[in-house]
């Protein structure tokens, strides 16, 4: 049996015969695949610098999310130093940002380096 492209939506929604609004069925594919997940982590970008504060969020970016872990990347090692100093207070404010837990750790790194060159 071929699998629905929208698999985060249920057969009875999809055979229901009312229309139903854009703004539903995106809630819908929001809350129950991993779209919502996706658009709550956008939400990291959009609000760094509100989240890391200033001068930090000048030095600093978001450049991804895998299993929790927002990695970020760094302008020097002396911004990468002090972000790794504040990485508690970064996380909370994702979290509270988030209402969840969203985020457990952050790795930090110097802009221009892989993941696999620095610690955090």
């Amino acid at each position: 049996m071929p699998v629905a492209p929208c698999s985060g939506l249920n057969e009875a929604a999809l055979k229901k015969t009312d229309p139903t609004h854009i703004g539903e069925i995106l809630k819908h594919l929001a809350k129950h695949t991993a779209l919502g997940t996706h658009l709550e982590h956008a939400r990291i970008w959009k609000h760094w610098p509100e989240l890391a504060g200033m001068p930090l969020a000048a030095h600093t970016r978001p450049k991804g999310v895998s299993q929790s872990v927002l990695r970020v990347e760094a302008d020097s090692a002396v911004w990468m130093n002090y972000c790794i100093h504040e990485k508690a207070r970064l996380v909370r404010n994702i979290n509270r940002m988030a209402r969840k837990k969203l985020i457990t750790d952050l790795f930090v790194m110097l802009a221009g380096e892989d993941d696999t060159g620095a610690e955090s």
